[in-house]
């Protein structure tokens, strides 16, 4: 499901113009570390079995040109995934039109901008992208007050960013760029 997720969106943003077939070539990049852990484990000994959060870690992220992360093929910190480039959009429980949803059942039609309350300014720029590029692009803030409603610690708990920060999410729910906002540590 993952495979076909993952090559879905690159072929609808290249057919519908948005980026150019260079974003196909991704797919393999994306995907072959995925299917090369899988086989990986099947050879694991019961001694050097790897624990729940580091599986679903690896299984979970990206390394390829389609997210602004380090060096393609780089090995992650899968104990620092949180709201990283080419990892899963964090699970945070938020309110949306009175129903309790997570941050994971916002994405799959489009690309989805998530900031914190202060993220005006990430707002205004989503909706002059959206305007210049024809891209659909929906913008959400999350906490007390927001359109996602939801502490804000636990925003900044799930994602490491505080109030001014965004995380740009791909349409099958992978982080393609995070943003500090001003004063934020830039290192993670």
């Amino acid at each position: 499901i993952q495979d076909g997720q993952n090559l879905a969106w690159k072929l609808a943003v290249v057919l519908q113009g948005y980026a150019d077939s260079t974003l196909l070539s991704t797919y393999e990049t994306e995907r072959r570390h995925v299917a090369g852990f899988a086989a990986e484990q099947e050879e694991i000994t019961e001694r050097e079995k790897t624990t729940d959060n580091e599986l679903q870690a690896r299984f979970g992220f990206y390394a390829s040109s389609a997210v602004l992360s380090s060096e393609e093929g780089s090995t992650p910190d899968y104990t620092k995934l949180r709201g990283q480039p080419g990892s899963r959009v964090p699970h945070v429980w938020v309110e949306y039109q009175g129903r309790r949803i997570s941050t994971l059942d916002i994405t799959g039609h489009h690309f989805v901008l998530l900031t914190g309350l202060d993220g005006e300014g990430w707002h205004k720029a989503a909706k002059e992208c959206t305007a210049h590029s024809g891209i659909e692009l929906a913008a959400y803030s999350i906490g007390p007050e927001g359109e996602l409603v939801a502490s804000e610690e636990s925003w900044q708990q799930a994602t490491g960013l505080c109030e001014h920060g965004m995380l740009l999410v791909r349409p099958d729910g992978f982080v393609a760029v995070p943003g500090r906002g001003p004063g934020e540590d830039r290192g993670r």
